[in-house]
């Protein structure tokens, strides 16, 4: 949907509006990234799970609106430290590439120790949401200030925060 320069085209602005809202509270999760020296409080960032960006790209263009492609490629015989340990282990980088009929193509990496649990999975999940934020689905996520909360005694966080007005989803917004 190529337009010229100046010349404003409501559908494609009203695409890119449902593209940018933000997601239901309810696909928010929250990943603790560091803590204290004695684990009593962590700084926790804000994700939604992959499939929330599958569904906002199928209700606003139908499964056969979009496509995405992954490319994988790894690194082996990488040393590092992990618990203490120097481990041999390798590397799992994949680029995701996301194509939306008439508006354009995205494409993202994403990368995960290989010796973590699910690893593909993650780099995978990785690599498409950070495809999906060129389109501007997501990318309110990378605004949040770096939050800190209480933990349990097995670092997992007591309570998420509140999420500010500004990342709430407008009642309604994404209907078809």
């Amino acid at each position: 949907m190529a337009t010229n320069a100046g010349t404003p085209n409501p559908e494609l602005n009203a695409q890119f509006d449902k593209l940018t809202e933000p997601f239901d509270p309810s696909e928010i999760k929250w990943r603790v990234t560091h803590t204290t020296r004695d684990g009593s409080r962590g700084a926790v960032i804000a994700f939604a799970d992959p499939r929330a960006y599958s569904d906002r790209l199928n209700q606003i263009f139908t499964p056969s609106g979009w496509t995405r492609t992954y490319e994988v490629h790894t690194l082996s015989s990488v040393t590092r430290m992990k618990k203490d340990k120097l481990i041999q282990t390798g590397k799992v980088l994949v680029i995701c590439t996301v194509t939306i009929a008439g508006i354009g193509t995205h494409a993202d990496s994403g990368e995960e120790w290989a010796d973590e649990e699910n690893a593909m999975t993650s780099a995978q999940a990785q690599a498409f949401k950070r495809a999906c934020t060129c389109f501007g689905l997501g990318r309110y996520l990378y605004n949040f200030a770096e939050m800190w909360v209480p933990l349990n005694q097995h670092r997992q966080p007591l309570h998420f925060p509140t999420l500010p007005q500004w990342a709430l989803a407008k009642s309604g917004s994404i209907e078809g």
